[in-house]
């Protein structure tokens, strides 16, 4: 699920860069193209769109790679309808044909291994984490 909760915190971040660069074409508009110091909002939003460039090449990317995942592992396919579509674990459920029960095991599985994995980040010892994928 981390994949997914970084997926969210760069939608966020593109949203942000995107409402920026309108305030800089706002202000940009208010001072007037022939201020002295216009060339400062051209050059701050030249930079703004190239980020956002940037960061939308990683959305797509990031979107393809989650999709691959999600056709074949049940826990990405319940993280990117829990964490993008905003759904419930009963909504989840009844989506994917499978029992509430079934779901949360899938959710509880998934934030075990997480909690082990990022242990074994710490601690540098090995994890057998990654051992017990629930099948979809």
């Amino acid at each position: 699920m981390f994949i997914i909760k970084n997926h969210i915190d760069l939608l966020q971040k593109i949203s942000f860069v995107r409402l920026a660069i309108n305030q800089y074409e706002v202000g940009l508009g208010q001072i007037g193209e022939v201020h002295p110091e216009a060339y400062k909002f051209e050059e701050k939003i030249d930079e703004l769109k190239d980020l956002l460039f940037k960061y939308e090449e990683i959305r797509d990317r990031n979107t393809e790679n989650i999709n691959q995942f999600a056709a074949s592992r049940m826990d990405y396919k319940v993280a990117w309808l829990h964490y993008i579509d905003g759904l419930n674990y009963k909504q989840i459920a009844k989506v994917l044909g499978k029992s509430y029960g079934y779901i949360r095991g899938v959710v509880c599985d998934t934030k075990k291994r997480e909690k082990e994995l990022n242990l074994s980040f710490r601690t540098n010892q090995p994890s057998n984490a990654l051992c017990f994928y629930r099948t979809p």
